[in-house]
């Protein structure tokens, strides 16, 4: 069980990190997939509080977790890394994802997952 936690805490350390490289300060919605509630349903972790928590560490403002923002992150289990886009607001255009920043694990802290 604290490997799992270990694992949510990496994500959320990424994804605050993500945050503020792309200075984004409005609304944003990560996609936890997997996601530690399907995981484990009775674990009493909130994701939301953990990044609020690492947005403040990094003297950097809370911002709004939404499924309606248009600014979304996806992270990828294989890469261990998160990807963050602007997603498009009209449904049917052709619409390509501007180059954005992504964040990987640094080799610190993938050592520091393994205890």
């Amino acid at each position: 069980m604290i490997s799992i936690y270990k694992m949510e805490g990496k994500r959320i350390y990424l994804l605050a990190d993500l945050i503020v490289q792309n200075t984004i300060s409005d609304s944003f919605h990560p996609d936890w997939n997997p996601d530690l509630e399907t995981i484990w349903p009775s674990s009493s972790a909130n994701p939301r509080d953990g990044i609020d928590r690492a947005l403040d560490a990094r003297g950097y403002k809370r911002v709004l977790l939404t499924p309606q923002s248009t600014k979304r992150a996806t992270w990828s289990m294989e890469e261990q890394r998160w990807y963050c886009c602007a997603v498009a607001e009209t449904v049917g255009e052709h619409w390509e994802a501007p180059p954005v920043k992504t964040i990987a694990a640094p080799a610190s802290l993938a050592l520091m997952m393994l205890y």
